[in-house]
């Protein structure tokens, strides 16, 4: 798969949204908008994705620079995604900017457990 990405399904009326896509042997997972329980089933299917491209993935970014606001339902869905990642050998990083994920990262202090660089120094 190039750089064109691939949008995840999410339900209809939904306030967040989601691509994946290859940039070499790095698979990023693009998030979006408001992330709560509502998007576990987009999370979990995005990461899947992000696993599966053809081709050997050393590192998996999960973006959150666009979202808008996140949850405990988010916070432990990175945790786990961090974890299935490293079971499979590549490393995993978060992306945040200034958007509500670099908020609740910082304030429930996951952000000390999870590899995690500003928008601006992954750019």
């Amino acid at each position: 798969m190039g750089n064109d990405g691939h949008q995840v399904p999410r339900p209809i009326g939904a306030l967040f949204g989601c691509t994946v896509h290859r940039m070499g042997v790095t698979s990023v997972i693009e998030l979006r908008g408001e992330l709560d329980l509502a998007a576990r089933a987009m999370l979990d299917a995005a990461l899947e994705k992000a696993l599966q491209e053809p081709g050997p993935v050393v590192t998996v970014v999960a973006d959150l620079d666009r979202v808008t606001s996140a949850d405990a339902s988010t916070v432990s869905w990175l945790l786990r995604a961090d974890a299935r990642v490293r079971l499979t050998g590549a490393r995993f990083v978060t992306v945040t900017g200034n958007g509500g994920a670099g908020d609740v990262l910082r304030l429930t202090g996951v952000g000390r457990r999870l590899d995690v660089v500003s928008g601006q120094q992954a750019r």
